[in-house]
């Protein structure tokens, strides 16, 4: 007996022994249409969905604009709402495609309303930024999800569907995979625009940030009308329209560069989308020039816009005390038979480089300044990653 025993452990260990190691089996059967970079993407993912595929697309096309090999020549942020699946799994198409990994610390995800891909070149300083196409887009969205058993992972309504959707995601002409505009080496990354957090708003390319208050948070978890952050966002309310917001546009534009604008946020939605004249309108600048500079244009091109579009001089308030200098255009307003005080109130202040200014839009059918008392005080002039002390930038006393 005890021979007998030893005999069928002395069998195991031999048979342990020979066992190889394998990776998991990927639920994918592949067809003669396939791409053949599509295998690596299942083998890393587990199986074939739209999300990990366009992020191996997207992943593709952004290596070659930067002209890197990939794994250790380049650098990956993504921005977009990634924070489960199945939209996580675009990382997991991005890795593949790119060799950016989390494991080697470049590749990073950074919460935001939409999405976006901005990868390096370390070698040569190439960068590109790429941005879904509304063809893309409207292939992941058309995909009705449901939890796949035993996993929080979520599939399609059966496999077929969600295997057809990332299929054609594989073949799509690259312009109708996404848009892409390159930045050549040694050309520092100009492009201004905001990414969210919960309430808080980040100004890119600074390391500044200030809330929203719970009135714009709620009023965006319903009708998703009223932060406006991405450049694509902002494009859509350089102009005002209707009542109100077009005086408003009209100032903003005169007065600064639209292009130097990282943020549009709002109690409602603008132009077209307002349902009232009661609401507080922002809009968030980086500019780089002085104060003293920045307030020569204010004083000089928002007042000329404004009696130019109201035919009339606006009262204008200035106030030095506050942190943050100000300058409020106040004009009156009629439309048929209501009106109100029309506020372009603009609130500036200096770092080093560059000078912040926050314009203010809103009537006097309220009052707006504990609200943008809440907003300025939440302002926070922070560090990027890996700033030195020496590299730190002071705040302009």
């Amino acid at each position: 007996m005890t021979c007998r025993i030893s005999f069928i452990v002395l069998y195991g260990l031999v048979a342990l022994c020979q066992a190889e190691d394998h990776l998991p089996q990927p639920h994918y059967h592949r067809q003669p249409s396939d791409p053949a970079w599509l295998v690596a993407v299942v083998q890393f993912h587990g199986h074939l969905g739209p999300s990990v595929v366009a992020g191996a697309r997207m992943g593709m096309i952004g290596l070659r604009a930067v002209e890197a090999k990939g794994y250790f020549d380049v650098d990956v942020t993504c921005e977009g709402p990634l924070a489960k699946p199945p939209q996580a799994c675009f990382l997991d198409g991005i890795q593949v495609a790119t060799g950016a990994t989390l494991g080697k610390r470049t590749l990073r995800w950074v919460q935001a309303d939409q999405l976006t891909v901005r990868i390096r070149n370390t070698r040569t300083g190439k960068a590109a930024v790429l941005r879904p196409t509304p063809a893309l887009m409207g292939l992941l969205a058309s995909l009705k999800l449901q939890p796949m058993a035993g996993t929080d992972h979520a599939t399609g309504q059966n496999e077929e569907e969600l295997e057809a959707i990332a299929r054609k995601i594989a073949t799509m002409p690259e312009p109708e995979v996404a848009s892409v505009v390159t930045q050549e080496a040694n050309t520092p990354t100009r492009e201004f625009f905001s990414t969210r957090q919960g309430s808080k708003i980040t100004l890119h390319p600074t390391p500044a940030s200030f809330d929203v208050p719970e009135t714009m948070l709620d009023w965006f978890a319903q009708f998703k009308n009223n932060l406006h952050l991405s450049r694509d966002e902002l494009a859509k309310v350089k102009d005002g329209a209707g009542e109100w917001d077009t005086e408003y546009g009209l100032v903003c534009n005169a007065t600064f560069p639209f292009d130097r604008c990282c943020a549009h946020v709002g109690e409602e939605g603008w132009g077209r989308d307002a349902v009232s004249f009661a609401d507080l309108q922002v809009r968030v600048y980086v500019l780089d020039k002085k104060l003293d500079d920045v307030g020569r244009e204010i004083a000089g091109k928002a007042a000329a816009k404004v009696k130019d579009v109201t035919k009339a001089s606006a009262k204008v308030t200035t106030d030095n005390a506050d942190p943050w200098k100000r300058w409020d255009f106040a004009y009156d307003r009629w439309y048929e038979d209501y009106g109100a005080t029309a506020h372009v109130d603009f609130r500036a202040k200096q770092f080093d480089n560059p000078t912040l200014v926050f314009v203010f839009m809103y009537t006097n059918y309220q009052t707006q300044e504990a609200k943008i008392q809440a907003m300025l005080k939440s302002f926070v002039w922070g560090e990027p990653p890996g700033t030195t002390a020496t590299q730190r930038q002071p705040e302009k006393k």
